[in-house]
């Protein structure tokens, strides 16, 4: 009886609960899309001058 409460407890309540379906598109509590790739230049330009400056370094 104890092993069947904790098996519905630990496994089928959270998977009942996370099999909601989500809410519908375009309510007002939506965050704002924003291109994720409009910078991505320099994120690059960065990370390729600290990766040498650390290689060059240790040397």
């Amino acid at each position: 009886m104890m092993k069947k409460l904790a098996f519905y407890l630990i496994f089928l309540i959270p998977v009942i609960a996370l099999s909601q379906n989500p809410p519908p598109p375009g309510l007002p509590d939506d965050p704002v899309a924003a291109p994720i790739n409009s910078m991505l230049f320099i994120l690059f330009t960065a990370a390729i001058l600290l990766g040498s400056y650390t290689i060059f370094k240790k040397k």
